[in-house]
C-alpha cells in the first residue's frame, strides 16, 4: 500500500504504459533511442531514489520503462540531506534552526548522526579570548593549547603557540624534513625550493631570495626602495611614523610606545607588559580624589573581562578597559565608602579581597556596583586590618570614559560593630550607610507595599533587583538595582534546555518543578534539585506554599522564597507562567497574569535563578497597589529591617 501511495504520489510518468501501448520497434538493443527512457542497463542516470524512492534497486522493463518494483519506500531516512517528518534536521539542512534561535550568544548549530539537533558548539557567551580558558570557537587561549603539539598538527618539531586571537601560532614549529631540499607541509621553502616565491611575490620591489637553514624565507637580501619614504607600503610593516595602524597592544603587550626601525620593521623596544590585574592605578587614600578616562590613560589595560570569584557576576562581559587601585588599612579596620562619578559610558565598580595570592580576577568580588548606563556608581565595604584590597574602574560590554573616583574613609557606618561611627544616631544595619552590606542582610531582603507603609508607593516597574551571594558568608546576599528595563532579561518560551508552560488547578496553587539534568541551585546555604511555583507570584524551597496572603509574618515565617510580586494572583482567568532552563540559569516568567482585586490590571514579571548562585528579580509593569517582593531564608528566622529597592 506504502508503494501504490508513493507511486500515485508524482511517479506515474514512470509507470509502465498500458498493455496496447505502441512498443518502440527499437526496444531491447541496449540503447536509448527517441521516445525511450531506459533501454536494458542504460537507465539514463537515474536511480530508485533519483525518482523519489528511499532506497531499491531501478530496473528497466522489456517496454524500455523504469521498473520500481526493486524500489523501496522507508520511514523519514536520516543522513539523506532531506528534512522529513520527525527529524529535527538532516545533514546540512537544520530547517531553518541556528543557535541565535535557540537561545544561544552565537556559534555553530550542527545536526548529530541521529537527525537530532547538536548545540555542543553554540555559545552561551561570547568567546573570551585571553582568559586562558579555552572556549568554543578557540584553537586555543594562552598556554591552553587543546592537548595539540607541533607534531600532531603535521610538524616534525618546535614549540607550538598561541596567538593574540587565539588560533595556534606555528611559526616555531619545524619540520623534520628540513633539508632535504623539498619544501614540504610547514616548511615556507627547503634549499633552492623557494615554493615559487620571489622577493617580489613577499612584497618586495626586487633581489634575491633565499631560504634558511629552519627553511624560512630569508628576505635580508631582498630590497624596497619605498622604506623611509614614510609611507608603508607591501613588505614593510611600518615605515617612519606610519605603524599601518598597529600599536603595542595590538601586537600583544599591554602597553608602551610602539616605533619604527630604520629596516621599516616593528621596534617593540618601547613596549611594556605587566601581570594580569596589575595595579597600575597604585595605591589609594583616604580622602583621595582621583579625575581619569580609560579611553586615554596610560594606566589602563585590557587584561580582565571576566571576574569568577565568589560573589562575581561572572556571566557579565567587562570587556572595556580598566584601571585598578590598591588600597590596605593598615592596622586598623576602616569604613570605607567610593563613589564613580561624572561618567559618560557604563562604567562599573568592583572590589576584590585579596587572599595573599596578589590581584587577580579570580579573588572574590566583595562588593560589585552596576548602576547601567551614565549612571553614578558607589560601593560601600568594611576593610578589615592588615588586608589589601583592589579597587577596579571597569568598563561593561566594551565601554570606556572619563571618570572622577572619590575614596573617602570618615563617616562611614562599620555595619558590624555594634557602634554609630558617623554619629547620625543609627547603628549598623539600622544605618542606610549599610544597605545591602551582607553582614546586614544574611536572612531576608524584602520591601512591602500596603496601602500605608512608609514606602507605600509601587516604584518597581521596568527594574530589575539583583541579589548577588556573599563572598564572606555562605547564607548572605547583597543587593542592587538597575532601573529602565524595556523588556525580560530572558525570552520567555525560549528555553534551550528545558521549557515549560505550567497550569495551575486554580487560582491559589503551588506547582513543583524539578530541575533538568544535574542542575542545582543553592539559595542561603541549602542546595536544591527543584522547587514549587506559587500561582501567587513567589517560587518557594522544600514545600509549596500557594497561599494568597502576602504579609512580612508569613514572609518570615514560611519556607524559604523568591517573592517576584506576591499577591493575591490568578493565572487561571488569563496570562501565561512559564519555566525556562538556559545552561546559566532558570527563569520564572509571569506575564500579564491578572490581578482579581483590580479590574482588567495584570502583572508582568521574571525571576532569574543562576546556578552559581545569584538571583535577578525584574518587573515590568504593576496593578495594583500591594505585594511583597523580596528573598528570605524563611523558617521563622529574626526578620531584618525593610528595605526601599527603589
Amino acid at each position: 500500500m506504502a508503494l501504490f501511495l508513493a507511486v500515485s504520489c508524482g511517479r506515474s510518468s514512470f509507470l509502465p504504459p498500458p498493455p496496447d501501448a505502441q512498443v518502440q520497434p527499437t526496444c531491447g538493443n541496449g540503447t536509448l533511442d527517441p521516445g525511450e527512457i531506459c533501454d536494458g542497463v542504460q537507465l539514463a542516470g537515474q536511480s530508485c531514489r533519483s525518482l523519489g524512492f528511499a532506497a531499491g534497486e531501478l530496473a528497466c522493463t522489456e517496454r524500455c520503462t523504469f521498473d520500481v518494483s526493486q524500489c523501496e519506500d522507508t520511514p523519514p531516512l536520516c543522513g539523506n540531506s532531506v528534512l522529513e517528518p520527525g527529524e529535527e534536521c538532516d545533514q546540512e539542512d537544520l530547517g531553518g534552526a541556528t543557535c541565535e534561535s535557540l537561545g544561544f550568544f552565537g556559534g555553530q548549530l550542527l545536526c548529530d548522526v541521529s537527525c537530532l539537533l547538536d548545540t555542543s558548539n553554540c555559545l552561551l557567551l561570547p568567546p573570551t579570548c585571553g582568559n586562558g580558558e579555552l572556549d568554543p570557537d578557540e584553537e586555543c587561549d594562552g598556554a591552553d593549547l587543546a592537548g595539540q603539539t607541533c607534531q600532531s598538527l603535521g610538524f616534525g618539531g618546535g614549540a607550538l603557540a598561541c596567538s593574540q586571537d587565539c588560533a595556534f601560532d606555528t611559526t616555531a614549529c619545524t619540520s623534520s624534513q628540513c633539508g632535504n631540499g623539498q619544501a614540504d607541509p610547514g616548511e615556507e621553502c627547503d634549499g633552492a625550493d623557494l615554493a615559487g616565491q620571489t622577493c617580489q611575490s613577499l612584497g618586495f620591489d626586487g633581489g634575491a631570495l633565499a631560504c634558511s637553514q629552519d627553511c624560512a624565507f630569508d628576505t635580508t637580501a631582498c630590497t624596497s626602495a619605498q622604506c623611509g619614504d614614510g609611507q608603508a607600503d607591501p613588505g614593510e610593516e611600518c615605515d617612519g611614523a606610519d605603524l599601518a595602524g598597529q600599536t603595542c597592544q595590538s601586537l600583544g603587550f599591554d602597553g608602551g610606545a610602539l616605533a619604527c626601525s630604520q629596516a621599516c620593521t616593528f621596534d617593540t623596544t618601547a613596549c611594556t607588559t605587566s601581570t594580569t590585574c596589575s595595579p597600575t592605578g597604585g595605591p589609594l587614600s583616604c580622602g583621595a580624589i582621583i579625575s581619569d578616562d580609560t579611553s586615554t590613560s596610560p594606566l589602563a589595560t585590557a587584561l580582565l573581562e571576566t571576574y569568577s570569584g565568589p560573589g562575581c557576576i561572572n556571566a557579565w562581559q567587562m570587556s572595556g578597559p580598566e584601571i585598578v587601585y590598591s588600597y590596605n588599612p593598615g592596622s586598623s579596620a576602616e569604613g570605607v565608602m567610593i563613589q564613580l562619578t561624572g561618567l559618560s559610558a557604563d562604567l562599573d565598580l568592583i572590589v576584590l579581597q585579596d587572599d595573599s595570592t596578589g590581584c587577580s580576577p579570580n579573588l572574590p568580588c566583595l562588593e560589585w556596583s552596576y548602576g547601567g548606563g551614565s549612571s553614578d556608581e558607589q560601593v560601600i565595604f568594611q576593610a578589615q586590618a592588615n588586608t589589601t584590597y583592589y579597587v577596579v574602574v571597569d568598563g561593561f560590554s566594551g565601554a570606556q570614559s572619563s571618570f572622577d573616583l572619590t575614596f573617602q574613609c570618615t563617616g562611614v557606618e562599620l555595619c558590624d560593630d555594634g557602634l554609630d561611627n558617623d554619629g547620625d544616631g543609627l547603628v549598623d544595619c539600622d544605618d542606610l550607610d549599610c544597605e545591602g552590606d551582607p553582614s546586614c542582610w544574611t536572612q531576608q531582603i524584602w520591601e512591602l507595599f500596603p496601602v500605608g507603609s512608609p514606602m507605600d508607593s509601587w516604584d518597581l516597574d521596568t527594574t530589575t533587583i539583583f541579589f548577588i551571594p556573599s563572598s564572606s558568608s555562605p547564607s548572605g546576599y547583597s543587593w542592587s538595582t538597575n532601573a529602565g528595563v524595556s523588556g525580560y532579561p530572558s525570552i520567555p518560551g525560549g528555553g534551550p534546555v528545558d521549557s515549560v508552560a505550567l497550569s495551575f488547578a486554580s487560582s491559589d496553587d503551588a506547582i513543583f518543578y524539578s530541575l533538568p539534568g544535574a542542575y542545582t541551585f543553592t539559595f542561603f546555604g541549602q542546595t536544591y534539585s527543584g522547587l514549587y511555583v506559587s500561582s501567587n507570584g513567589c517560587i518557594t524551597f522544600g514545600s509549596p506554599d500557594p497561599s494568597p496572603n502576602e504579609s512580612e509574618a508569613a514572609f518570615t515565617a514560611g519556607p524559604p522564597r523568591v517573592a517576584g510580586h506576591w499577591d493575591n494572583l490568578d493565572p487561571t482567568q488569563a496570562g501565561a507562567v512559564v519555566v525556562d532552563a538556559f545552561q546559566d540559569r532558570l527563569a520564572i516568567t509571569f506575564d500579564q497574569v491578572p490581578d482579581p482585586f483590580v479590574s482588567g490590571g495584570t502583572v508582568s514579571f521574571q525571576i532569574e535563578l543562576y546556578w552559581m548562585g545569584a538571583v535577578a528579580i525584574t518587573n515590568l509593569t504593576h496593578a495594583g497597589t500591594d505585594g511583597v517582593v523580596g528573598i528570605t531564608a524563611g523558617g521563622g528566622t529574626v526578620g531584618a529591617p525593610e528595605v526601599d529597592f527603589h
